[in-house]
């Protein structure tokens, strides 16, 4: 059985490897931004809480004892490559990423990690912050920016812009 992980048989849900009522325990499940505990030695998820099971489609006590490379990649060879640079460095900051959630959907987001000690065992605490909103937004701003040009640019009448404040052209 992995480290961590309670048999559905013992209890209702997996319990996971941060001691309840810690201030690490709230911080992590009570975090908005995606969180999970792998074990260093095999990669399985020892911990998540309730923002990475929703960004990854699955509910907590299904991620828990599953490997990091099986959820949420869309190639295993990404999360594999993920945990080798973890296990060299033990850092990773702000990588850009592509998360498949079980639905198909894909998630724009950027993970950072750190190897850390929980019971006298080395952990990878990993964080994953979501930014398909923004990404899709930013396409969005994009296509208008993109048309507005067109637009600006195919009219045969001369077009000035001009700031409202310092009455300067701007285009």
């Amino acid at each position: 059985m992995t480290p961590g992980y309670v048999a559905m048989a013992e209890t209702t849900a997996p319990t996971g490897i941060l001691e309840p009522g810690t201030l690490l325990y709230r911080v992590f499940h009570d975090s908005p931004v995606g969180m999970g505990i792998i074990s260093a030695a095999d990669g399985v998820y020892v911990d998540a809480n309730e923002a990475i099971a929703a960004l990854l489609g699955y509910p907590r006590r299904e991620i828990l004892g599953r490997p990091f490379t099986s959820i949420g990649t869309r190639q295993a060879i990404d999360a594999q490559m993920i945990l080798e640079v973890l296990r060299q460095n033990e850092r990773l900051g702000d990588v850009p990423t592509t998360i498949t959630s079980r639905d198909g959907s894909i998630h724009f987001c950027v993970i950072s990690a750190q190897l850390g000690v929980i019971n006298d065992q080395p952990h990878f605490i990993i964080i994953i912050q979501d930014f398909t909103e923004q990404e899709q937004a930013q396409l969005v701003l994009e296509s208008h920016e993109n048309r507005f040009r067109l637009f600006f640019n195919s009219v045969p009448l001369p077009l000035l812009v001009i700031d409202e404040e310092t009455f300067h052209i701007v285009d």
